[in-house]
């Protein structure tokens, strides 16, 4: 039980540290990469919107492909849609950055709706409730470093100006920096090591 316990509190944390050091920074990254304020968000709003259908989906496939192999699918989908998102659609066109940033929604929230499905499985009845808000608890934990770690990568260890940023598009336009690239790229590293590993202990049977 204790090792199935840290196995679960491990994709838990994975998860939730992926999600948040996205969907936190997203707006920035977005605005680092040219676009103006408004913009920013409204692809934002339209990017979480699949986070919607994202779930649908991941509730009608447990019950159709079982628990793991959802979970499995959605977290490997999730990686794809995460370098695809941070190496590419950043500095490409709107169409791209809608198309990839909404798989990647979709598909991580489709994770986490089979993590919710699966992880009350893994405990006896006595254990249930305090072994499944144990591992939330552990994500919510990852939750919270995610995008104070994320937010320190760009710049070899220090933190990245992020509202400094903010601050000088607010104060008036600035042409497009090449430093955006470097962002989305590592919080691509950052979203796809942790959902191939998570993908990995759900594929192998870590979580039986």
């Amino acid at each position: 039980m204790r090792r199935r316990s840290i196995r679960i509190w491990l994709v838990w944390a994975l998860v939730n540290f992926s999600y948040y050091s996205a969907f936190i920074w997203l707006p920035t990254l977005l605005m680092a990469s040219g676009f103006p304020l408004v913009k920013s968000f409204g692809f934002t709003l339209i990017i979480t919107l699949a986070q919607l259908s994202g779930y649908a989906a991941s509730a009608y496939l447990v019950e159709k492909w079982g628990r793991r192999v959802t979970l499995s699918t959605f977290l490997i989908g999730s990686a794809g849609a995460a370098a695809a998102f941070g190496f590419g659609a950043v500095n490409g066109s709107e169409t791209q950055i809608i198309i990839f940033g909404m798989l990647l929604s979709f598909f991580n929230l489709g994770a986490w709706g089979a993590l919710y499905a699966i992880t009350p499985e893994l405990y006896t009845t006595r254990l249930r409730g305090s072994g499944t808000g144990s591992a939330a608890a552990v994500g919510r934990i990852a939750s919270i470093a995610a995008p104070l770690l994320v937010q320190q990568r760009p710049r070899s260890g220090r933190a990245d100006p992020a509202i400094r940023r903010l601050w000088c598009r607010f104060r008036g336009g600035r042409r497009r920096r090449s430093g955006a690239t470097g962002t989305a790229r590592t919080i691509s590293a950052g979203l796809v090591a942790p959902l191939v590993m998570a993908g990995l202990l759900a594929i192998q049977g870590a979580l039986a």
